[in-house]
C-alpha cells in the first residue's frame, strides 16, 4: 500500500507521467465501451410513436417532476418550475398533491394552483407543508418534488380536443384561402381573356367604322358627280323647253309684229298704250282725269272702248 501511495505521489509531481496516465485511462475506457457514443436502441418498446400532437391514452399526464423555486416564510405559497410542458393547462383552483423526492409517497402534501406563469412556472398554495417535510422543517430551494394532479390529465385531453377543433377551423380557412387564391389567379387570367375579346371587338368595330365611312364618302362623291350631271341636263332641258315653246299671240297687243311680217314700216318696238281723255278747260288729253272720271269701273276696258 505504501508503494502505491509513493508511486501516485511521484505521478502527481511529474506532469508528463500524469498526462500519459490520463491518456491510458481514456484509451482503456474507449476499448471497454466501443459503442458508448452510438447506442443501439430497440425498434419497439423504447421510443413512443408520434401522435401528431394529440392526446395519447397510453400516457399518464397526471404525474410530473418539478423543483421548488421560491416560497414564503411558512411555505404556504410555493413557486415551482417544471420541464413538463403541459403544466401550462393548469387553471387557478385546480387541485394537486406532491411529495418530496426521496421520501415516502405517503407523506404527500395537498394544495391548489394559484396561477401559472410563462416559462413553465406555477404558483401553488400548500395546505400543510409539515406533512411533506417530516423532521426537516425547512423547505430548501431546488428541492425536487413528485407532483400528481388528475385534473391535469383532463385538462390535457380537453386541450387535445380543442386542438382538433382548431385544426378543423384552420383547414376550413385554408380551403377558403385556397378558393380565394384560385379565384384571384383565375380573375387575372379572365381579365386577360376579357381584354383580348374586347380588343378584338374594338378592332372589328373600327374596321366596320372605316368601311362604312369610306362607303359613305364614295357614295357622296358619286352623288356629287350625279348632281353636276343632273344640273347640266336640267339646263339643257330648260333650253329645249324655251326653244319648243308655243305662246298665244294677242293681235291687239302684238300688232306691230304682224306689221313687221307684212313689210309695213313701223318702229322696232311699239310703245305702251296710253289712254286718251279730252279736258275741255285746258283742251288737253289727261290720263289722270280719265282715271278720276272712271274710277268706279275698269278704266282699261273704258280706254279700249274709247280707242275703238
Amino acid at each position: 500500500m505504501s508503494k502505491f501511495v509513493a508511486w501516485w505521489q511521484e505521478i502527481s509531481y511529474n506532469k508528463g507521467m500524469k498526462r500519459i496516465f490520463i491518456a491510458l485511462i481514456f484509451l482503456w475506457s474507449q476499448g471497454s465501451y466501443p459503442n458508448a457514443t452510438s447506442p443501439n436502441f430497440k425498434d419497439s418498446g423504447v421510443l413512443t410513436k408520434d401522435t401528431g400532437g394529440f392526446y395519447d391514452k397510453t400516457q399518464n399526464y397526471s404525474n410530473f417532476i418539478a423543483r421548488i423555486v421560491d416560497s414564503d416564510r411558512g411555505a404556504h405559497i410555493v413557486k415551482i418550475h417544471s420541464e413538463f410542458p403541459y403544466i401550462r393547462f393548469f387553471k387557478p383552483g385546480d387541485q394537486l398533491s406532491f411529495y418530496i423526492d426521496g421520501k415516502l409517497k405517503k407523506r404527500r402534501c395537498f394544495g391548489s394552483v394559484r396561477k401559472t406563469e410563462i416559462y413553465n412556472y406555477v404558483v401553488i398554495r400548500v395546505n400543510d407543508i409539515a406533512i411533506c417535510l417530516g423532521r426537516n422543517r425547512y423547505l430548501r430551494k431546488g428541492t425536487r418534488i413528485q407532483v400528481n394532479s388528475k385534473i391535469l390529465n383532463i385538462r390535457t385531453m380537453l386541450a387535445s380536443k380543442q386542438r382538433e377543433r382548431i385544426l378543423l377551423e384552420k383547414d376550413d380557412y385554408l380551403k377558403q384561402l385556397n378558393d380565394i387564391n384560385n379565384w384571384l389567379y383565375a380573375s387575372d387570367a379572365e381579365k386577360v381573356e376579357i381584354s383580348k375579346r374586347y380588343d378584338r371587338e374594338i378592332v372589328g368595330l373600327r374596321k366596320k367604322k372605316e368601311f362604312y365611312l369610306g362607303r359613305l364618302g364614295q357614295k357622296k362623291s358619286d352623288y356629287r358627280v350625279e348632281l353636276e350631271r343632273s344640273e347640266v341636263l336640267l339646263k339643257e332641258l330648260d333650253r329645249k323647253l324655251n326653244y319648243y315653246r308655243i305662246a298665244k299671240q294677242d293681235k291687239k297687243l302684238n300688232r306691230w309684229a304682224m306689221d313687221l311680217d307684212s313689210g309695213i314700216p313701223v318702229k322696232n318696238r311699239p310703245s305702251k298704250i296710253k289712254p286718251k281723255s279730252y279736258d275741255r278747260k285746258t283742251g288737253t288729253v289727261s290720263e289722270f282725269l280719265f282715271k278720276r272720271k272712271y274710277k268706279h269701273v275698269n278704266w282699261r276696258d273704258q280706254m279700249e272702248l274709247l280707242l275703238t
